[in-house]
């Protein structure tokens, strides 16, 4: 899996020698992504705990492929998500087209994209219930989704965006993945457009399942969790 600067000195840092038996893998595996009945792309991804002085930071990273495209997302956020540092670049084949850079600082994110046609900065309110979420990049759900039930804000980084969202708990139902089935929790995601996201969690709160009817997208993990 390819990584980012950030996350390759992250990792290099906080999980050599001493702390290393302390890094915990949270989940790591693949998705293949759907457009109806068509398979067009795929996630590699994982998220881990590493220890960090008296705190928990908390390291995903993910190579998301659509077709010839690229999505190369590194976040480092609090033990439930809330960003501190993130990284993307997205590539079309060797050309880079999009680079993301975001820090933040007291109960801002200062968020910079730079494209080939220019730079554009923004600077956008975070607080304990705020968290990143690409629209292209699956593993991002799993922290939309880890505190469960209520109101949620989601900062769209190549968008500039910030968006409200609402999750509510549907009934738990199991989910097929790969030759059998898994017990799952399901939650529906709706934005403030009233376009809803169904995500399915086992029972750890790993991803599963996401989709995204009035796109007729599909995210179906490839193998269960381990």
């Amino acid at each position: 899996m390819r990584t980012l600067p950030l996350l390759l000195v992250a990792l290099a840092t906080l999980a050599s020698a001493p702390l290393r038996a302390q890094v915990t893998t949270i989940d790591e595996g693949s998705f293949t992504l759907f457009v109806g009945a068509d398979r067009v792309g795929r996630e590699e991804f994982s998220i881990r705990l590493v220890p960090d002085g008296t705190a928990v930071t908390t390291l995903s990273q993910a190579t998301t492929a659509w077709g010839t495209r690229r999505l190369l997302p590194a976040l480092r956020s609090d033990s439930v998500g809330t960003p501190q540092l993130y990284q993307m670049e997205a590539r079309d084949g060797e050309r880079v087209t999009t680079r993301v850079a975001a820090s933040t600082a007291g109960s801002r994110l200062a968020l910079r994209v730079t494209t080939d046609r220019g730079e554009s900065a923004r600077q956008l309110a975070v607080t304990d219930r705020t968290v990143i979420l690409d629209d292209e990049v699956v593993h991002h759900y799993y922290f939309v989704v880890a505190r469960g039930a209520g109101a949620m804000s989601v900062l769209v980084p190549r968008r500039l965006g910030r968006e409200e969202v609402s999750i509510a708990r549907r009934p738990d139902a199991p989910v097929e993945i790969g030759t059998g089935t898994v017990p799952a929790r399901h939650f529906v995601i709706t934005d403030a457009a009233g376009v809803t996201t169904d995500v399915w969690t086992d029972m750890s709160g790993r991803l599963l399942r996401v989709a995204v009817p009035t796109r007729g997208f599909l995210a179906q993990r490839d193998e269960p969790p381990r």
